[in-house]
Order: structure tokens, then C-alpha cells, then sequence
């Protein structure tokens, strides 16, 4: 908890040298990123459509309710502007828009710490595995089957991977990929290193 409080006064300091914070990168060389437009994906992160359960919950559980869970904010972060290369504002302004603890100097220097143009962010490299983040922390799949019910007779080994899961389990858990719940929009290993090629090209 002290943790977060240093965080907090942090973003406030930045905040207080620069006004800009929730539109220019704190990193000048970040200015120059080349984010993709997003488009229909983009559309899908936002409802929850990703096919990424982890991320998918949280975006519901934000729509439904103005919150989310801090890690469970990092990794659908770490998801917009790493895995899908869309830009860190689109993502801030909507959640500057869903969160009912949305602040002004905390939602966007979390944002920039995610998508690596903060001061003191997280390296351009460390991308968060939301399957494996899932499995770690939500082990049980208990998050993901309370805001993704259309999974939730999958076993547990498979609540995280449903686009891995058997056939036969599948069909049991009543799964049907691409028709009831969608396919991942990307493939988690090859985003990743589109986006660190983005970041190394700066």
C-alpha cells in the first residue's frame, strides 16, 4: 500500500512540472512511436472481445462497474499498447472516461509507465503475458468466469487458454470459438515482437 502512495505522489510531481502529461510523452524519443490505428480491434478491447480472458474480463468489469483490479489494469494496459500498438492516449482517455477513481495525474503516468514514454517506466521490453498472468493470479479462473460467463464451464486449466482447449472440452463447456467467444485478435508471441521492433526503431 505504501507502494501505491509513492506512485501516486510521483505522478503528482509530474504532473506538477508538466501540465502535458496526459498528452505528450514524457520520453521525447516516444513522440516519435508509430502506433497503429487500431480500428476493429480496438473496438474489441474495448467490450471485452479480445479472446484474451484475462484482459477480456477486466475490460468488462471496468464497463460494468467504473472499476478494475490494479494488476488486472497493467496487463489490458500492457495489451492495448504492446500486443495491439495502439496508442497509450486512446487507452487513457478511455479509462479517464470508464473509471470512477479515474485521476488526473495518475491515469495517464500509469499509462506512460505501461507504454514505456513515462519517467522512470517500465523498459520497452517488459511486455506482460496476460495468459500467464492469468494462470498466475487467477489460478482458480474464478475472475474470469465471474465477468466472462460464457466460459465458465471450462476446467480450469483451459479458463486461460479456451483457444487451446480440446475440441471435446470445448464443446462440453459449451465453447464455441469464433461464434459465443472470440479468437485471440493476436497472437501474443508475434505482437510482442512487433513492438519491441517498434520500440527499438526510436
Amino acid at each position: 500500500m505504501l507502494s501505491e502512495l509513492a506512485w501516486r505522489d510521483f505522478n503528482y510531481h509530474q504532473l506538477y512540472h508538466r501540465e502535458d502529461i496526459a498528452t505528450v510523452a514524457m520520453q521525447a524519443k516516444y513522440g516519435g512511436m508509430q502506433w497503429r490505428d487500431g480500428g476493429e480491434e480496438l473496438k474489441a478491447w474495448g467490450r471485452g472481445q479480445t479472446g484474451i480472458p484475462i484482459v477480456d474480463a477486466g475490460m468488462r468489469e471496468l464497463w460494468a462497474t467504473g472499476f478494475m483490479q490494479n494488476r488486472v489494469r497493467m496487463l489490458t494496459a500492457s495489451f492495448l499498447t504492446k500486443n495491439l500498438l495502439v496508442d497509450w492516449r486512446i487507452g487513457e482517455q478511455w479509462f479517464w472516461d470508464c473509471l470512477f477513481d479515474a485521476d488526473e495525474a495518475n491515469n495517464p503516468g500509469n499509462w506512460q509507465w505501461i507504454a514505456g514514454s513515462g519517467l522512470d517506466a517500465s523498459p520497452y521490453f517488459r511486455i506482460f503475458n496476460p495468459v500467464l498472468q492469468g494462470e498466475q493470479f487467477d489460478g482458480g479462473g474464478d475472475y474470469v468466469r465471474r465477468w466472462v460467463p460464457e466460459l465458465g464451464l471450462l476446467p480450469d486449466k483451459c479458463v486461460h487458454r479456451p483457444n487451446e482447449a480440446p475440441p471435446e472440452i470445448l464443446s462440453r463447456a459449451g465453447v464455441e470459438l469464433g461464434i459465443n467467444y472470440p479468437l485471440p485478435l493476436v497472437d501474443l508471441r508475434t505482437s510482442r515482437g512487433r513492438a519491441l521492433e517498434a520500440a527499438r526503431s526510436l
